[in-house]
């Protein structure tokens, strides 16, 4: 694990730790804007959301498309086909990185997250940047697989959530969302026809047009 992704886990754990010891559920999130995202580096020392009493008033709604929690897919049956399917992409790009093959872990990634054969089709330049980020994968695996916070904690999320999902994406995403959607208590969800997981990089014009939508809907204080 990178020595930025280490502070970067410091950091969230501590608040997280601060705010569950007062029995209260901790989502990081950003400050006084809708979508959620983790900040660059150079804003982690202003970081207001790791004031871990600043969440939830400081969030007024959340975007979602697909997220990879999979750890609540997990819990709910490890065996079940989705979970077999998604642990095997984590195991294979583990296994391909402690053999020395960045390229074939990202080829694995890859091609089991948008589609069969477009590793094959990307730029040599691009296949490289994706291989020199793989080193990361093992520690953002532990992280969507080993995340504490049960299933029903969801439920105590009171604000405006758009969760999107791509008719066409994997179905361990799939699959976190028929969960997560139970329990969040605002949520719209909204299937998009024809699109994948990656849909916010490879159809931004239609994700940014209902994500838009979504922000005319849910008033800035």
């Amino acid at each position: 694990m990178s020595a930025d992704l280490k502070e970067l886990e410091r950091r969230v754990s501590a608040a997280r730790r601060e705010t569950e010891a007062r029995g209260e559920t901790f989502y990081p999130g950003p400050s006084r804007i809708h979508l959620a995202a983790f900040p660059p580096k150079e804003r982690w020392d202003d970081w207001t959301e790791l004031d871990s009493k600043a969440w939830p008033e400081r969030v007024e709604s959340l975007v979602l498309f697909e997220p990879v929690l999979f750890s609540v897919l997990v819990a709910e049956d490890p065996d079940q086909p989705a979970a077999r399917e998604i642990t095997a992409v984590r195991d294979d790009t583990v296994l391909l990185l402690e053999r020395g093959d960045p390229h074939g872990a990202g080829q694995r990634f890859v091609d089991y997250w948008m589609e069969p054969g477009a590793w094959a089709g990307m730029p040599p330049q691009r296949r490289d940047a994706i291989a020199g980020a793989m080193s990361t994968v093992k520690a953002e695996w532990d992280a969507v697989f080993r995340e504490p916070t049960p299933l029903s904690a969801f439920a105590d999320l009171d604000v405006p959530v758009l969760y999107l999902t791509g008719s066409e994406s994997p179905a361990s995403g799939r699959e976190v969302a028929r969960l997560l959607t139970k329990v969040l208590p605002r949520v719209t969800v909204i299937e998009v026809e024809g699109v994948g997981h990656m849909a916010p990089v490879t159809h931004p014009d239609r994700i940014n047009a209902l994500i838009e939508h979504h922000l005319d809907g849910a008033p800035l204080h």
